[in-house]
């Protein structure tokens, strides 16, 4: 029966199907095999007991925390705000976007989201000053790391829960 399985999750693959349905298609029958009839509420209640975590709900909350910041153009206010703070200075748009970085990485949550939003709104600054483009987003790619290390960090929340 798992070599069935496998078989049809490499023909489901290879027809362009998306991975996730690929491997839930190939599964339920390995499921099937194992809990007899039952197999459909065995899958639904394994997806509900996955998702009925409380401390998960910060997942998505933080995604709309990242869209509404990034919607009302209020990410771009601040990090503009932080940039002012090293005006005087040479490379301030280095320092502002790492400063930037950590201090969106504490709002987000999200090191994936940090870096996206610190690239659009500080990259055609830097482009236009002069940086090199190596120099410019390495340091936002930097930056945003800090997303994993600040707490309240997804991943600090995931693990612990688990």
């Amino acid at each position: 029966m798992v070599s069935t399985a496998f078989i049809l999750l490499l023909i489901l693959m290879a027809s362009g199907i998306a991975v996730a349905l690929a491997l839930s298609a190939a599964g339920f029958p390995l499921i099937a095999d194992l809990d007899g009839s039952d197999a459909l509420l065995t899958v639904g209640e394994a997806l509900f007991r996955g998702t009925a975590i409380e401390t998960y709900a910060a997942v998505p909350l933080f995604v709309l925390l990242g869209e509404i910041l990034i919607r009302t153009r209020m990410a771009e206010n601040a990090l503009f705000a932080i940039a002012g703070l090293f005006s005087g200075r040479r490379r301030s748009l280095l320092y502002s976007a790492l400063v930037g970085c950590g201090v969106f990485s504490a709002i987000s949550g999200s090191s994936v989201a940090t870096g996206a939003t610190v690239t659009r709104v500080m990259w055609p600054s830097m482009a236009t000053v002069g940086i090199a483009a190596s120099r410019g987003l390495g340091t936002v790619a930097a930056g945003a790391t800090l997303g994993l290390l600040i707490p309240p960090s997804l991943s600090f929340i995931i693990y612990g829960s688990v």
